[in-house]
Parts: C-alpha cells; structure tokens; sequence
C-alpha cells in the first residue's frame, strides 16, 4: 500500500479525497467539504487530532461538534484517513 497524507480536491462546492494508503477514493458533499477544507489549513504540522477540528469547527464555523450529524463526519473523515483520533 501507498503512503501519505489523504489528496482534497475540490469540485465546485464537493470534494474528492484519495487516500494514498488505501488507493480509495471518496466524494465529500458541501458540508464536508468545508470541514475538510479546514483540515487542509490545520494539517501544515501533520496530521489533525478530533479534538483539534472540534476546536475549530466551533471557532471558525460556529458548530458544535457533539451533535450527532457532526459526530458522523468526524467519524468518517478518520476512517478515511483525514483525521486523527
């Protein structure tokens, strides 16, 4: 398998992540998208802890993380390699 930090891409208001270690390829719709797009700025020093993005997403983007469509995102954006626990 590959290595390396997931690939965004942006598609309009979508994104396209692949993820080097798996070779997948996932489509984000919008509202993951900006969350991913803040990963992207936090990510210059490796990769992003939960708790960190949280931090964030309340910060930047006035969410609250705990909510449970919140806690899905965050779950799947560690599954797909984006975030770290």
């Amino acid at each position: 398998m590959g290595e390396g930090k997931p690939i965004l891409r942006r598609l309009g208001e979508a994104a396209v992540v692949f993820d080097p270690a798996t070779w997948q390829t996932h489509v984000l719709p919008p509202a993951a998208a900006v969350v991913a797009d803040i990963i992207g700025e936090l990510s210059v020093t490796g990769l992003v802890s939960t708790d960190r993005l949280a931090e964030a997403m309340r910060d930047e983007l006035d969410v609250d993380p705990d909510a449970p469509a919140m806690r899905e995102l965050l779950r799947m954006l560690r599954e797909i390699g984006m975030l770290g626990e």
